[in-house]
């Protein structure tokens, strides 16, 4: 004799939907976020750290008389840095790219983040002729960078690293859900009710 399964037998089953809801993706979502942008930050001060550490080490030993080609191979170890970490670390839940794609796209992003600062101080000092060391300060190492590590991170969630997995999985999340549920009964879920009631 088959086993017959009302309603309420099904109802205590777990539902397809539970992880491919909607509200569920979205939250999974937005909480992945939050890591990447806190990462994100970790990641430079990290990349702020091993720049003036080299440029220091090398200011101090190998190249003291010759300070600008410290701070260009202290910048260029700490691009490289920055691009390893946050692409094995902080956006590590994206799809990959090719990795030459990625790198230019990386550098690319990196010299346009360059251009907040410069522009900030120039119509702060130029234009609005706040001529302070305070007000240079402002415009460009607070305002400017502000608006450069906001440049940067969007140019890394959208350009330089590729779509979040979840996010590209959502379309077929709910229907994947679907037959996993009704592959672990044996039967298509919308007619195995049927099925057992007639059975019975």
């Amino acid at each position: 004799m088959s086993e017959s399964r009302g309603p309420g037998a099904r109802s205590r089953g777990r539902s397809p939907f539970k992880d491919t809801a909607p509200g569920a993706r979205w939250g999974r979502l937005y909480t992945r976020k939050v890591r990447e942008a806190t990462r994100f930050l970790l990641v430079g001060g990290m990349n702020y750290v091993v720049d003036v550490g080299v440029f220091n080490a090398l200011r101090a030993t190998v190249l003291a008389f010759q300070p600008v080609t410290a701070k260009v191979i202290s910048a260029v170890i700490a691009t490289l840095f920055s691009w390893v970490v946050n692409r094995s670390w902080t956006f590590s839940a994206r799809e990959k790219r090719p990795i030459l794609q990625e790198f230019v796209g990386f550098m690319t992003v990196n010299a346009l983040g360059l251009l907040p600062p410069v522009v900030c101080l120039w119509i702060s000092h130029y234009l609005l002729h706040f001529t302070s060391q305070l007000a240079d300060n402002i415009s460009a190492n607070i305002i400017g960078v502000g608006l450069g590590t906001l440049l940067r991170y969007v140019g890394y969630s959208k350009v330089v690293f590729g779509p979040d997995k979840d996010a590209t999985s959502g379309t077929h999340g709910a229907v994947h859900g679907i037959d996993e549920d009704s592959a672990s009964r044996g039967t298509p879920g919308a007619v195995h009710g049927i099925e057992a009631t007639e059975a019975k």
